[in-house]
């Protein structure tokens, strides 16, 4: 899989975070939750669309499309 954040491909099934942005369906490798998690302290709050536009279309399914 692709980490919506960086953008790279990553095993994101075995190592990952679930995003903290508001209205996020995302899974991050790991060095992007943590930069995530960084970035939600610095701006002071988890709703951030900009940066959840920029992840693009959900990639975490466990839930179900309908939840969506």
């Amino acid at each position: 899989m692709i980490c919506p954040r960086c953008k790279r491909n990553v095993n994101l099934m075995n190592s990952y975070g679930e995003s903290q942005l508001y209205r996020s369906h995302h899974r991050l490798c790991m060095g992007c939750w943590h930069a995530e998690a960084d970035e939600i302290d610095r701006r002071g709050s988890n709703n951030l669309p900009e940066t959840l536009a920029s992840y693009g279309p959900p990639n975490d399914f466990e839930d179900g499309p309908d939840d969506y």
